[in-house]
């Protein structure tokens, strides 16, 4: 109670304290949210008005004169402070149902208004102090310096949660195959490295006990490495408090570090409760561990266990994923079979050794050729997503489900795990669970009348024709955006 509480307080005090009108400030940088896309830059930072002396959190743009420019701004590691002249402007709403929110979403990151900066006065550059300096940026100035762009792109999602740099292409094969988590670090990478670091430390020497406050203390500085995303923190945290647990022996079970995380995580930002990361994140590591202290327990070969493990998350996922993107991909079973461990066991150890030859031999000629292998392994994996990705014929379409579906969908699945974990009535709730997942599939054949929908494109107007029955879909839409010539590093 005390926690929805603190929830409906926090959404109370997430309010703006500018007018629209202020033009003159003084905007602190926060260097690890700086992007760059062509001559154009994006960045989080702390705004403080010259007249009000107001101070609130905003995303800022700004239009970058010459490619000199661009380079000072890629080099940033460390706050930077600009006086600058700009205009505040709302994010916009979504112009179409189901449409992404931009607004809905800033708020989400305490964040009210746009601020699209005109000139930039002044640069203050604040003093280098320890604390001061954005290691995770610097570390990826020496990985994009030294390595080649695909591998360099890897590294940093792999091991690091940065995945700015990847291959849209890539993302959304990954996508279409139901698979884009690998590119979050999850419990699953953690519990490999932990595993790897463990086996290090013990073989020059450790005992058991150091490598146990080894782990403790050396989790927290990689998770700031990793950017402490949702699936980081809540991996990282319920690891350490099981090593803490274990170190002041107390009897703490798996869901009781996820009760705890939960929790400090809810508190530290209560909106992240409506993220679909956050979600998907939490629901999962919970289900399976209810699930893993009988169902996974019973299957003894790692296949069937893989096999398991990949169904219950495709089955818990869908609900959620269809709530927001109105459609789920039934092969992903099939995927995270083949790549998650080509992944977890494949890449990410090459990828580590190659970390540490990168912070060690990284000028050797012997850790060049091993460069040009991973970059050669890379893609392979790269060229088997591509081959066996076909977004169109794996992606189910569901539409915008119904609340009553839904519920539906959501009783059948309770049913299902409960009969599974008994051994009782297993082939008649999975029957159920079976009628609601092609009831859920078929919606949109099913509905019996047509519709006409005037889509905002944001250039004028498009129009979408649908028959009844899903007998036909007709998109009627003219004209298209003028593209000019640029410079190269003006390219987006």
């Amino acid at each position: 109670m005390l926690t929805i509480a603190f929830f409906y307080l926090y959404e109370g005090v997430n309010q703006t304290n500018f007018s629209g009108k202020e033009q003159h400030f003084q905007v602190t940088v926060l260097p690890d949210s700086i992007r760059i896309n062509g001559d154009q830059v994006q960045f989080y930072g702390k705004a403080t008005c010259n007249q009000t002396k107001q101070t609130e959190k905003v995303i800022a743009f700004y239009r970058l004169k010459n490619e000199a420019e661009q380079l000072y701004w890629q080099r940033i590691d460390y706050p930077l402070k600009l006086v600058v002249i700009g205009e505040l402007i709302l994010p916009e709403n979504n112009r179409n149902y189901g449409q992404f929110n931009y607004r809905q979403y800033l708020s989400q990151e305490n964040c009210h208004w746009i601020l699209q900066i005109s000139t930039q006065k002044e640069t203050q550059l604040q003093r280098k102090s320890l604390g001061s300096f954005s290691y995770r940026k610097k570390l990826f100035h020496i990985i994009d310096q030294k390595l080649p762009i695909k591998v360099a792109s890897y590294l940093k999602a792999l091991l690091f949660s940065e995945r700015n740099d990847l291959s849209d292409d890539l993302v959304k094969n990954l996508k279409a195959l139901g698979i884009v988590h690998l590119l979050s670090i999850s419990g699953v990478h953690l519990q490999f490295l932990l595993n790897r670091v463990k086996y290090f430390l013990l073989r020059i020497g450790f005992t058991v006990e150091t490598t146990g406050y080894f782990l403790i203390f050396i989790f927290p500085i990689y998770g700031y490495f990793a950017g402490w995303t949702v699936s980081v923190f809540r991996a990282i945290f319920m690891l350490l408090i099981s090593l803490i647990a274990e170190k002041l022996m107390l009897k703490w079970s798996s869901l009781d570090s996820w009760s705890v995380v939960l929790i400090i995580a809810i508190w530290l930002n209560p909106s992240l409760i409506v993220t679909l990361g956050f979600q998907l994140s939490y629901l999962l590591s919970f289900v399976m561990i209810l699930l893993s202290q009988n169902l996974f327990k019973k299957k003894q070969d790692s296949i069937i266990e893989s096999v398991w493990i990949s169904l219950v998350a495709m089955l818990v996922s869908i609900p959620i994923l269809v709530c927001y993107f109105h459609e789920f991909s039934w092969i992903s079973i099939v995927a995270n079979i083949i790549v998650v461990p080509l992944v977890v066991h494949g890449l990410i150890p090459l990828l580590v050794i190659l970390l540490m030859g990168l912070l060690t031999i990284g000028n050797t000629l012997l850790y060049m050729n091993f460069i040009k292998v991973v970059q050669f392994i890379l893609m392979l994996f790269e060229w088997l997503i591509d081959a066996i990705s076909f977004r169109s014929f794996y992606s189910i379409v569901t539409g915008v489900p119904s609340f009553y579906l839904l519920f539906v969908l959501f009783i059948s699945l309770l049913v299902t795990f409960l009969a599974w974990e008994s051994q009782k009535w297993k082939g008649t709730t999975s029957f159920i669970l079976l009628c609601s997942f092609t009831l859920l599939s078929f919606q949109p054949i099913l509905q019996p009348y047509g519709k006409v929908v005037v889509i905002d494109v944001g250039q004028g107007d498009a129009l979408l024709i649908k028959q009844p029955f899903n007998k036909g879909n007709y998109l009627i839409d003219t004209g298209g955006a003028f593209h000019f010539k640029q410079e190269k590093w003006k390219q987006k």
